[in-house]
């Protein structure tokens, strides 16, 4: 059995997270991030590489633990997801929709 997968997301990891990837690479990196043979712990806004870590964990068998700034969320993204849908509602708000 593989060990546990931890990813940490939201506005509270900012600074942590490297440069943006192409969302191919992002689900490239969650497929060698679920696969890794030791307990790993990622820092990423991705919604391409949450929802990856997500449904390749669930396929494979492996746990995975989410937080959204500093709280744990265990397996649901659901509320990550509440997170950075955020930025959507600014756009709708501050744009102009025809």
């Amino acid at each position: 059995m593989m060990n546990k997968k931890t990813v940490y997301c939201g506005e509270t990891i900012q600074n942590k997270c490297g440069k943006q990837r192409h969302p191919v690479k992002d689900v490239e990196f969650a497929n060698k991030f679920v696969n890794s043979e030791r307990d790993c712990e990622v820092y990423s806004n991705s919604p391409d590489f949450v929802s990856a870590v997500k449904y390749i964990t669930k396929k494979q068998n492996v746990e995975v633990e989410f937080f959204l700034n500093g709280e744990s969320h265990g397996d649901d993204i659901e509320i990550i997801f509440e997170d950075f849908n955020r930025a959507l509602d600014m756009i709708d708000k501050l744009g102009v929709t025809k």
